[in-house]
């Protein structure tokens, strides 16, 4: 008996998505001219934001969870 596939079974696509392709693309060109370093890239994204002249947004840090119930 046939069985129909899920979405993420081995086999669900016949090729691989254009757009898909494209975008991890990208990703890769972006990451490889940072040197595959996360570091690098925040300092070369952080740069692009200054030199379009974007204020970037830093957020205060959450308070630490109780592991108490509310009151």
């Amino acid at each position: 008996m046939n069985e129909i596939p899920r979405p993420g079974d081995a086999g669900d696509w016949v090729g691989e998505d254009e757009i898909v392709a494209e975008v991890r693309a990208a990703r890769d060109a972006i990451f490889a001219r940072a040197g595959y370093d996360i570091q690098e890239l925040g300092r070369q994204l952080r740069a692009r934001q200054a030199a379009a002249g974007r204020a970037g947004v830093t957020l205060p840090p959450k308070p630490p969870e109780s592991d108490s119930p509310a009151a």
